[in-house]
């Protein structure tokens, strides 16, 4: 009874706040699009739960166990709840910042969410499905934010919108359960929407930038690299508005120095080697077992070790899993995803609209996504990882393409 109250009270909410409200989106739609992704959440905690030993290896239940206890703390030490996300174990102090294990970063981004859920757990009475109910009211905003920001650009494709940045299903299915991939898509949609607000209607603003450096803020504990990732499109972004005629080229040069500057860090400063960063990652990850292993060659921090491995880290990152390699509905699931989006991509290469790169915030979701995907590939040799981390940029670059496809696109411009 209680979910059911929350469930309709939010759906209530949501057609309320300014900022989803505001999206153009009819409330109808609203409410089926806010259902549809607490039931992809629901889901994603019921299936979690029954896998054997869940406490251990589904990171969703482990945040909202120990958050039960964080929650306690808040009320009976607050000093002790605030000071203990700080808390560092390691020897090396606030050393091995890309590091996967041992290290007090990699330790943040569960610490974060367990603070995260303890907080969800006031209003939750401490009940999981409710906590759904409302992450997903946080993580809805992202979608929100990516459709206005994206409408703008392509007015009268609604339909298509509304495909691209709610319902593509491993961004629906990984970004709705209470784990880190949410609150990351919702950061980084977010510093898009109020870019192009600074860019292209009201310059900047001191409550712009630190809207900015908020979603930064949530961003880099949850994730570092992808904050880190942030910085190259951003800056191209800005630099656009110097030289508003050459908006590809810019945002190139910019990819190109920053790529420079990756194969040359160690010689910048010698703790500073990003190349060998990205290939003890990898290591890390091909110390970890799992079913879903695919055969990964060994990444060397080396120039012509990530050219030789760059057809590799494509194909890993965007083609797996393969149509023969389905082993469950999963898999099923999202290769069917890959397949689609594959054809999209073909379509577009033949019958789409090239003036659609004259956008900085479509060269952003372009060259940002492809600057995942391709450390995705190099470092994470397992499909069902692939899928999940994918899953939060298929909206990004996809979306733009499926909306500028002639074809596809004639006489649909209703919603």
């Amino acid at each position: 009874m209680l979910f059911i109250a929350y469930l309709v009270f939010f759906c209530w909410l949501i057609t309320r706040v300014k900022f989803i409200a505001n999206s153009g989106i009819s409330k109808r739609i609203l409410i089926s699009l806010f259902v549809i992704k607490v039931l992809a959440g629901t889901i994603y905690g019921y299936i979690y739960r029954y896998i054997p030993n869940h406490q251990v290896y589904a990171d969703t239940w482990r945040f909202f166990y120990e958050s039960k206890t964080e929650t306690d703390l808040l009320f009976q030490n607050p000093g002790e709840y605030f000071i203990n996300i700080f808390h560092n174990p390691y020897e090396k102090g606030y050393q091995h910042f890309f590091s996967g294990h041992a290290s007090y970063w990699s330790d943040l981004k569960s610490n974060f969410m367990v603070k995260l859920v303890s907080l969800l757990n006031i209003l939750s009475f401490k009940h999981y499905y409710i906590n759904v109910i409302l992450f997903s009211f946080i993580s809805f905003l992202g979608p929100i934010a990516l459709y206005r920001l994206f409408l703008k650009v392509f007015p009268g494709k609604e339909v298509w919108l509304i495909i691209g940045c709610f319902l593509f299903p491993s961004f629906l299915y990984w970004c709705s359960g209470i784990h880190k991939d949410g609150l990351i898509f919702t950061g980084i949609a977010l510093i898009m929407f109020h870019l192009d607000k600074i860019t292209s209607e009201e310059g900047y603003s001191f409550k712009r930038g630190f809207y900015i450096f908020l979603c930064f803020l949530l961003i880099f504990p949850l994730r570092n690299y992808v904050a880190l990732a942030l910085i190259p499109p951003i800056a191209a972004w800005l630099l656009t508005q110097k030289i508003p005629q050459k908006k590809w080229l810019v945002f190139s040069l910019v990819y190109i120095i920053c790529g420079v500057l990756f194969f040359t860090s160690r010689f910048i400063h010698p703790k500073i080697n990003l190349p060998l960063s990205v290939s003890i990652r990898q290591d890390e990850f091909l110390k970890l077992k799992g079913s879903s292993f695919i055969k990964t060659n060994k990444l060397l921090p080396g120039f012509k070790s990530f050219v030789k491995n760059l057809p590799q880290a494509i194909n890993h990152s965007l083609l797996r899993p393969y149509p023969t390699e389905i082993k469950s509905v999963f898999y099923l699931l999202a290769s069917v995803e890959v397949i689609f989006y594959c054809l999209i991509l073909l379509w577009f290469a033949a019958r789409g609209n090239y003036k659609v790169f004259s956008q900085p915030s479509v060269l952003f979701s372009l060259f940002f996504s492809f600057s995942l995907l391709l450390l995705i590939g190099y470092t994470i040799p397992f499909i069902g990882a692939i899928v999940r981390y994918r899953g939060i940029l298929l909206p990004l670059f996809i979306t733009p393409l499926l909306c500028n496809i002639k074809k596809i696109n004639s006489g649909i411009n209703i919603l």
